[in-house]
């Protein structure tokens, strides 16, 4: 009986360990025209890897990601950007009503461009100066750009993502969950909801990182404990 208990602990805590660094991906849609993907990564309690991508058919302000919201499940003392990059920045101020004319200029840092604010567990992040410029687009944009509204210069320039976050928490003492996500699309604002993706949506797609050290000493042990009642059983 008491090889069985060790035995459960053990897968416990190997549990533990290994999903504190799973992604956490949430998706939300209004239709075609407004789709879009958020991955949360924890590389530890205060330091999350937050992934931006509109995935929509970009054919209109009502479909650039300018705006996003969530809640964490406890309250950081503080909360920063300290870094945000993307895969450049977007004019499309040059098109015309029959012609697309889109440039990138292929920086990818784009530090500056959104905001941040906390207030308690709520974070708020916003594009430019209240929503724009800067908003989140995909290449699609690079067809559609002769469409109403995407050339007009307060829109421009935009972000074509994937875009990343770093985003510095202070204060938290366990990784928090995610809820109440929010993807704000364009200027009216129009809201859309984030459903978290699970499996078997082949969305939900985690990536694979090495633990932190605490938890990485955390595993050894656990495979150590393995080991003593793997040799237990037979003798």
């Amino acid at each position: 009986m008491q090889i069985r208990n060790f035995s459960v602990a053990i897968f416990a805590l190997l549990f533990a360990a290994s999903s504190a660094f799973a992604d956490i991906i949430f998706t939300g849609s209004a239709g075609p025209n407004q789709d879009a993907t958020a991955v949360f990564h924890f590389v530890d309690a205060n330091h999350l890897t937050l992934t931006l991508s509109d995935t929509g058919d970009i054919n209109d302000i009502s479909s650039v990601l300018d705006d996003f919201h969530f809640n964490l499940s406890a309250s950081p003392s503080i909360a920063s950007l300290t870094n945000i990059s993307g895969h450049g920045f977007v004019d499309c101020t040059a098109s015309t009503n029959t012609t697309p004319n889109c440039t990138n200029n292929n920086v990818p840092n784009a530090n500056g461009t959104w905001s941040l604010g906390l207030t308690g567990a709520h974070i708020d992040m916003a594009a430019g100066n209240g929503m724009h410029p800067y908003g989140i687009v995909n290449n699609s944009i690079f067809t559609n750009a002769n469409l109403d509204g995407l050339r007009n210069s307060q829109h421009n320039p935009y972000l074509l993502g994937d875009v990343t976050f770093s985003i510095l928490l202070t204060g938290l003492t366990g990784i928090p969950t995610i809820s109440n996500v929010d993807f704000t699309f364009g200027t009216r604002p129009e809201h859309v909801p984030g459903i978290l993706c699970t499996p078997p949506n082949p969305n939900c797609v985690t990536r694979v990182t090495l633990p932190e050290p605490a938890s990485a000493a955390l595993v050894a042990l656990a495979l150590l404990g393995m080991g003593f009642v793997r040799r237990r059983r037979q003798h």
